[in-house]
């Protein structure tokens, strides 16, 4: 039998309806929003104010500048030579130019107490056979006791003194002093 399709409704479907507390969730979190984005207005607003105690202490503090005077004094007399110097150093030999040349110590250590730094002086002397000294160094509240190895003419040289300290599992730097 034929059917009749001039009367048909096409699929049908009803438009949903929107419960009222979605309108509601929508204006909470607008309404929340604004109130985070006030109070941090207001917050930045009050750390600005010149009554603000902190601030107030702050400018009251003297700002007087830092003193390192261990490194100030340190930095006057000798210099560290940092790791790609000696990289650098070593390529330079291998290419043919000529060591640098100066007077190169190694500080195997640096102490508070002259014990520890005797002790370290007496391994370093008895089982490696290298001549080490201890220098004092007096700074304006402390004394500080530092092994040292050398003067050595060459960079490559105290470079091979700190390998052999190295494969011993003693750490050190090299430093260069500029004459007195």
């Amino acid at each position: 039998m034929a059917k009749d399709l001039k009367y048909r409704v096409p699929n049908f479907k009803a438009t949903p309806t929107r419960s009222p507390w979605h309108t509601r969730r929508i204006g909470m979190i607008v309404l929340a929003v604004t109130a985070i984005v006030l109070v941090g207005l207001f917050i930045q607003l009050g750390t600005k104010s010149p009554l603000n105690p902190s601030i107030m202490a702050e400018s009251l503090i003297p700002k007087t500048p830092t003193h390192f005077t261990f490194f100030r004094i340190l930095e006057d007399q000798e210099r560290r030579v940092s790791e790609p110097d000696i990289i650098e150093e070593a390529r330079n030999i291998r290419i043919g130019r000529p060591p640098t040349e100066g007077r190169f110590y190694i500080q195997a250590g640096i102490f508070k107490s002259k014990q520890d730094a005797l002790s370290l002086k007496d391994k370093l002397e008895t089982a490696e056979t290298i001549k080490a000294a201890v220098a004092m160094i007096h700074l304006d509240f402390s004394t500080w006791y530092r092994v040292e190895l050398g003067p050595y003419r060459t960079l490559g040289d105290a470079e091979k003194i700190r390998d052999f300290l190295r494969e011993r599992t003693l750490d050190s730097i090299i430093n260069t002093r500029t004459p007195p």
